[in-house]
């Protein structure tokens, strides 16, 4: 199998609130095209490629560029950069792999090497082939078996305790973030507030004295799901204090709801465009429809 043929997926993806909400709206036929413009991005370099080229995507799928964009830029599933766009979900997926994929090769090249020296070399380099022989494959196996490899040494090295470094780690873990939007009920509400939320748990572990028992990305993700689990305790507190944080925002930021460039001021929401004279986006449900305002 070439190794662009290849996409690591989720059975449970269909189960994503931004999915289920492109399916209530589009039907099976958006749901294709959806996977089909993963798949195209999973053949370009860097699984990046120009939005310029949608009419080549869209007569592929027998579909119209109209229809494809809108399916890019109103369900917060692609992101925008200028021209180009992208998928955040396959970009972190593949980047395992390809780590995944280097270590081998790197494997694989330093035991030629080693076959190579062991025929034409001298006898202690022969001991040496031996050597990076015997101890590389137990490196990739470490590199293979546990996708925090990297991660944990990087946390490892920061000043902040272990503990909070893998809190701040559920950061980067989208398709998580998008099971626990759905566990907690908080659906497309869940992503603007997940910053508050986290400080919300991390205030509740120190409260608990419950540091020493988040050791591992796995611990943080359990006890943060416990956490989040409606009719809880812990999940009552959270609301009121949400509550308490929206009305706050609610008096001092009219464009919470919005994403605003901080060099230019430039209004948007998902990569959609809005007009600097536009009314603030009244809730985080509203789409901007150019003909007639927020809906």
């Amino acid at each position: 199998m070439r190794r662009d043929q290849y996409i690591p997926h989720d059975v449970s993806a269909r189960n994503n609130s931004k999915l289920m909400r492109l399916v209530e709206e589009e039907g099976a036929a958006g749901y294709g095209i959806y996977w089909g413009l993963l798949e195209y991005l999973r053949t370009q370099n860097q699984y990046i490629d120009s939005v310029k080229l949608l009419k080549v995507v869209a007569r592929q799928l027998r579909t119209s560029p109209v229809r494809v964009k809108k399916i890019i830029q109103e369900y917060g599933l692609f992101v925008m950069d200028g021209e180009a766009f992208y998928l955040p979900g396959l970009c972190t997926r593949m980047q395992q792999l390809d780590s995944k994929r280097a270590a081998f090769d790197e494997y694989k090249r330093k035991k030629k090497e080693a076959k190579d020296l062991k025929t034409s070399g001298s006898d202690d380099t022969v001991k040496d082939s031996i050597k990076v022989q015997v101890q590389e494959p137990v490196q990739v196996q470490a590199t293979t078996s546990t996708e925090v490899s990297a991660t944990e040494a990087a946390i490892i090295s920061t000043q902040k305790p272990t503990w909070e470094a893998w809190v701040d780690e559920l950061n980067r873990e989208c398709q998580w973030q998008e099971l626990m939007a759905k566990k907690s009920r908080l659906w497309l509400q869940f992503f603007p507030l997940f910053p508050r939320i986290v400080e919300c748990f991390k205030e509740h572990v120190c409260c608990m004295g419950k540091e020493t028992g988040i050791q591992c990305l796995g611990d943080a993700k359990h006890y943060f799901s416990c956490y989040i689990t409606p009719g809880s305790i812990t999940y009552k507190r959270l609301m009121e204090e949400l509550k308490t944080t929206q009305k706050e925002g609610a008096d001092t930021d009219p464009y919470r709801y919005e994403d605003r460039d901080p060099d230019t001021g430039e209004r948007s929401y998902y990569g959609c465009h809005i007009p600097a004279d536009a009314p603030p986006r009244p809730n985080d449900h509203a789409q901007w429809n150019p003909e007639g305002g927020w809906q």
